[in-house]
């Protein structure tokens, strides 16, 4: 029962990750959900930055309980994952909840250097996080006769959140200003979109079992 307890926390916590922005948003009229980075809510000028910056050191405990079911599930072969979304999880959310900058793109100075590198690093433990559960589900997955096609569907779930990872890193050039890359916002929801979904997919089969 604990361990699926586990896996309800963290389809709670994913589906947290958008009603969280969604919900703000509201509440800072400076904000569009579509146009903006995420970040923008932690930023000190968000009226909603310690809501924002609260939910994104709870999200990274989801994460890192996710990874902890995970590793419990597999054994040795979750380690690795464990690993991953512990990363994700204390760099990628509870490090960006901790920190608060205005714009970590246009300025140069330390704080803004340290929040790129955290959320660097903790979005590639993500990606590469989701690539290797995709794999291990297509190798074995828990319903063995659909294992491989599903495996196959979160494995191009993955691939095209790191597309679309890239593309939100590419919205703040100049060059797309006016066309549909300069919206941040809509880039990085769908890179979180298809990231998550293979955790979702996984954590609904440990639900039905």
């Amino acid at each position: 029962m604990e361990l699926k307890i586990e896996w309800i926390v963290l389809l709670v916590g994913i589906a947290g990750e958008f009603l969280a922005p969604a919900i703000l948003g509201r509440f800072y009229k400076k904000y569009h959900i579509l146009r903006d980075g995420l970040g923008k809510l932690s930023n000190p000028k968000s009226p909603v930055q310690w809501f924002y910056r609260s939910w994104q050191v709870l999200s990274g405990g989801v994460m890192i309980v996710g990874g902890i079911a995970l590793w419990k599930l597999l054994g040795l072969w979750g380690l690795p994952l464990l690993v991953m979304l512990v990363i994700y999880g204390v760099l990628g959310r509870m490090g960006l909840g901790v920190m608060s900058v205005v714009d970590v793109y246009d300025v140069d100075w330390a704080p803004a250097t340290v929040y790129r590198i955290f959320r660097f690093s903790g979005y590639f433990c993500l990606q590469f996080g989701v690539l290797v559960l995709s794999a291990y589900a297509f190798a074995f997955g828990p319903w063995v006769r659909v294992s491989r096609m599903a495996g196959a569907l979160m494995l191009v779930s993955a691939v095209m959140g790191i597309l679309a990872y890239a593309l939100s890193r590419m919205s703040r050039r100049r060059e797309f200003s006016g066309t549909i890359l300069q919206w941040q916002g809509l880039w990085e929801l769908l890179s979180l979109l298809f990231l998550y979904l293979p955790l979702g997919v996984w954590s609904g089969w440990m639900l039905s079992l």
